[in-house]
């Protein structure tokens, strides 16, 4: 889970071991620890310790000390976001009990408001970059109970993007005691949105899976 892997090489009589949390689609992550093992690490393998190299040392550290958590990657406007923002979309029943939910838009920010179980909700974030902000959907789990919730919200950095001239995406990352990730989507075609829902973790969002349909109410 989250690319915790371990590489037993009997050739060079290396066992290489990685704990990671890398939440989401393991797949692309998997195969960049891969590669970067096989093409750049095992080919330098030697019986001796390598020579102290300051210089190189010095370089990692301040690639190191300059990496920052992934956002979302996009435009931050689009042709349509002007006729989309602030409406109003009322859903058809759904398993996420969505009852509407509405983007709202500026030249920097914005976010997703939505009612779900007949509790309003409200998803900030920062267009191609993250904001430092609290959400969850009433409860979180308690710090170092496994399973246990309680209500409150998770410390998260959220980034939003246009990723076509018709879809917009948010992206929650959850920075907090437990890791995961809720990642939504939403999809315009004339007075019609189609919102999706997707969560990766554990106990982090948990039951929050799947789609609706909204049609404007205030246009």
């Amino acid at each position: 889970m989250g690319d915790q892997l371990a590489i037993c090489d009997m050739k060079h009589d290396l066992l290489f071991v990685l704990n990671s949390d890398n939440q989401g689609d393991n797949r692309i992550g998997r195969h960049v620890l891969y590669h970067e093992y096989y093409r750049h690490f095992l080919p330098k393998v030697q019986d001796q310790p390598l020579p102290g190299d300051p210089e190189a040392y010095a370089k990692l550290e301040k690639y190191l000390n300059s990496r920052e958590l992934i956002s979302l990657r996009g435009e931050k406007s689009a042709e349509l976001a002007s006729s989309v923002n602030g409406v109003c979309y009322q859903t058809r029943s759904n398993g996420l009990g969505i009852s509407e939910f509405t983007l709202r838009l500026t030249n920097t920010d914005g976010a997703l408001e939505f009612v779900r179980n007949g509790v309003s909700f409200t998803l900030p974030f920062d267009l191609c970059k993250n904001k430092l902000a609290k959400f969850s959907f009433g409860e979180r789990a308690v710090a170092d109970h496994m399973g246990k919730m309680e209500a409150g919200a998770y410390d998260c950095a959220i980034s939003g993007a246009w990723l076509d001239k018709n879809t917009f995406a948010i992206q929650a990352q959850v920075i907090d005691t437990y890791f995961g990730c809720l990642t939504v989507t939403i999809c315009f075609k004339d007075h019609q949105a189609t919102l999706l829902m997707r969560r990766s973790g554990q106990y982090v969002f948990e039951g929050i899976d799947g789609f609706v349909i909204g049609t404007a109410i205030n246009k």
